[in-house]
């Protein structure tokens, strides 16, 4: 589902149970277990039993159900873009831009 709007396998991590993706973009994933590993060898990423949110090409929005670590405080991320060879994740006020192939495999869990 995710190449068909741009985007890398490993924006998610392994072991997706289940997805929805409606007509209108919304989708659903749903994973068994919650999930943390590090991304770029600096930072958490939590995932939910569920994330949902809406996808087109080069944007997911809405993001529900994942949170990454800054500091002492976990922030939902909202918001992903691609640009060229970059992704762009938005959280709150933060924004961090990573390569696309730091996404080019799913991640294992911790």
């Amino acid at each position: 589902m995710l190449g068909r709007y741009g985007f890398p396998p490993g924006i998610l991590p392994q072991g997706v149970h289940d997805y929805e993706l409606r007509p209108d973009g919304s989708f659903e994933v749903h994973f068994s277990d919650e999930c943390k590993l590090r991304i770029d060898g600096q930072y958490n990423i939590h995932y939910s039993t569920r994330v949902a949110g809406n996808i087109k090409n080069d944007t997911i929005s809405g993001l529900e159900g994942i949170k990454v670590k800054v500091f002492f405080a976990w922030i939902s991320i909202q918001d992903v873009g691609r640009d060229g060879n970059e992704l762009r994740l938005h959280a709150g006020i933060i924004s961090k831009s990573f390569p696309v192939d730091v996404f080019s495999s799913s991640p294992k869990c911790n």
